[in-house]
């Protein structure tokens, strides 16, 4: 986790506590003007002996079985690299507003996986170089392409994490992600 706004950071934290998942380590990072990419990097190398690395935002919250779930899921299917989850979506006071129900099939025309809800195998994550520290938004679109080269992408179609949406988040300014990733796009299919 990297933190720029800590508005929610105990919220975050708790649910991440409350995991039913016991073989787990929390590693949190300020921002300090790092960068998301730059921080996330940084936090997965931080992570001590770990099959998996999972992401969640500080804004966002994880239900209790979501880790255990997901642990179960990559490891009765060894041929995914990257799964995600449903997403239940909240507004500023944690109050649900719907359900996100995104399909891998999306990829790799668009990012159909809920950068909160992923857990990565850690060993598929090296070997692709982790998120590309050149970009500044869509950085995990990038990600999941290039781990389709190493494996497959799946999505657990139930809802295991609470997406916070307020005004001041990344996601929310939609014209420079839907540019990120036609750029993105482009990129991997030159390549």
């Amino acid at each position: 986790m990297v933190v720029k706004d800590p508005t929610w950071l105990d919220e975050a934290l708790a649910s991440l506590l409350a995991q039913t998942y016991d073989s787990m380590e929390v590693v949190c990072l300020a921002d300090g003007g790092m960068g998301l990419t730059v921080g996330l990097n940084r936090a997965a190398r931080l992570a001590r002996g770990t099959r998996y690395l999972a992401r969640l935002d500080a804004d966002d919250l994880a239900y209790p079985g979501r880790l255990a779930r997901q642990v179960a899921y990559l490891d009765a299917h060894p041929e995914m690299v990257v799964c995600g989850t449903w997403a239940h979506r909240a507004d500023s006071h944690g109050q649900i507003r719907g359900l996100v129900m995104p399909d891998p099939s999306w990829l790799p025309h668009c990012n159909p996986l809920i950068h909160s809800s992923v857990l990565i195998r850690r060993e598929a994550f090296d070997a692709v170089g982790g998120y590309d520290e050149t970009l500044a938004v869509c950085q995990d679109f990038d990600l999941w392409l290039r781990l389709m080269g190493v494996g497959s992408v799946g999505i657990i179609p139930e809802p295991w994490v609470i997406v916070r949406e307020h005004p001041g988040q990344v996601s929310r300014r939609a014209w420079r992600r839907r540019r990120a990733q036609w750029v993105i796009r482009r990129r991997h299919a030159r390549a």
